[in-house]
């Protein structure tokens, strides 16, 4: 092993907290020197040579270039059949399952290990490394690992259900390539059929759109889950994504939203927010291709009640995937309204422009109260005053003199109020 080779790389790699904080777990930190920059620890750092062993370089290497996922991302695939598990006693299936350092092409290798099997669910941890060169002689040295990925890959025998956690479309290749080819398990993915409906609706809406709109306001409902957009994003050419944001406010208030669905444009990616058992979460679903969707769960620490949540999201998908739209008659008056909306653009934007202009002038007034008075902050409010009561009194707002009142107060108080 280079041993030099592989500090510096951990050394470029990591921060200098890190740094700083190994080069003092070793007793190597220069404290009677000034230290300016990272760059200065250098030569410092590297009196570690002599101290560490190569087991804890390959440690610090692996460390340094451990690639985190964000939330729990999942793809989601079909036991075909059980034959692999028929006969095989507990440890036997551990058996199995355990493989250590096993090349997958030429820049990858893999070791896996089964760490639960309770009630019909297997856990199978896996570590994949990558490579910055292929293989040599049966042998990859340290220096040249690019990146360490550490997930697992769940199955539900009784359900039939093989669930590949990782972060990106990369990795999930490779692993599913290593349950084909060398665990040599029958697994079918999860497609969605973008086949035509029997839906009619006056508008032009796309088949796939209306499938993600049942699925987010009807068919999660199955488990409890209330859920609402908070971004889309739709494809509206070969290469072309538009995001519109909602924010969690109802679809048909976001009017670009409206425009896209209804001039039958796919929905490709979208963020949720969600709520099951009072417990608030956010998920993001991306299609990948033309039919599979990468589930990812956020928002929640408790492992075991991602994985919960990451379940009952994946059984609705699957029926999704096998049976298409759910709630027929909710989703095409969903679609009805939406294209209400979209021809009647002028009263969609007055009632998003009074929405937003009561939040804000109700937020004002709040920070008014924390803001100095002189002569330059009285001079801007008394122009904001004079315009809002123009848009105000247009938009003809219930709450006009209130609001209004609000600001003005604040200008007739002799009080001056600061932070």
């Amino acid at each position: 092993m280079n041993v030099s080779g592989a500090l510096t790389k951990f050394f470029q790699k990591v921060n200098r907290e890190n740094v700083e904080q190994l080069m003092k777990e070793k007793g190597v930190f220069p404290t009677d020197k000034k230290i300016k920059s990272k760059r200065d620890l250098y030569p410092y750092f590297m009196e570690l040579k002599s101290i560490v062993s190569e087991e804890e370089v390959e440690d610090l290497v692996e460390m340094a270039v451990h690639v985190k996922t964000k939330g729990l991302p999942a793809f989601t695939h079909k036991l075909a059949n059980k034959d692999f598990f028929v006969g095989k006693t507990p440890e036997e299936l551990s058996r199995s399952f355990e493989y250590k350092v096993h090349p997958i092409g030429d820049i990858y290798t893999i070791s896996t290990k089964m760490t639960n099997a309770t009630g019909g669910r297997l856990k199978i941890d896996y570590i994949l490394k990558k490579y910055e060169e292929s293989w040599r002689n049966g042998e990859l040295n340290i220096e040249s690992l690019s990146a360490v990925y550490k997930s697992s890959i769940n199955i539900d025998l009784e359900k039939n259900i093989l669930t590949i956690f990782a972060g990106d479309d990369e990795t999930h290749n490779i692993i599913e390539i290593f349950i084909g080819m060398v665990l040599k398990l029958p697994i079918q993915t999860y497609r969605i059929k973008t086949s035509n409906s029997t839906l009619s609706w006056e508008q032009n809406a796309s088949y796939l759109t209306a499938l993600f709109l049942d699925f987010v306001f009807n068919r999660l409902k199955n488990k409890g889950i209330d859920s609402s957009f908070s971004h889309i994003k739709f494809k509206v050419a070969s290469d072309d994504i538009k995001e519109v944001t909602i924010n969690g406010k109802n679809i048909l208030n976001a009017y670009l939203a409206c425009e896209y669905v209804v001039l039958g444009k796919d929905i490709v990616q979208f963020k949720t927010s969600m709520v099951q058992d009072a417990r608030t979460f956010s998920c993001n679903f991306e299609l990948k291709g033309s039919d599979l969707l990468k589930i990812v769960v956020l928002d929640i620490s408790d492992d075991n009640l991602k994985e919960q949540i990451m379940r009952h999201i994946q059984e609705e998908y699957i029926l999704m995937c096998e049976q298409g739209i759910f709630n027929y008659t909710e989703t095409s008056k969903l679609l009805e309204k939406i294209y209400e909306r979209f021809m009647n653009k002028e009263k969609l934007f007055q009632d998003t422009l009074r929405e937003n202009l009561v939040s804000n002038l109700s937020q004002l007034g709040y920070l008014l109260e924390h803001t100095e008075k002189n002569d330059l902050s009285k001079g801007a409010l008394s122009l904001m005053i004079e315009s809002s009561k123009v848009l105000l009194e247009n938009l003809d707002v219930t709450e006009k003199d209130s609001l209004i009142q609000l600001l003005t107060s604040w200008l007739e108080s002799d009080q001056t109020k600061s932070d």
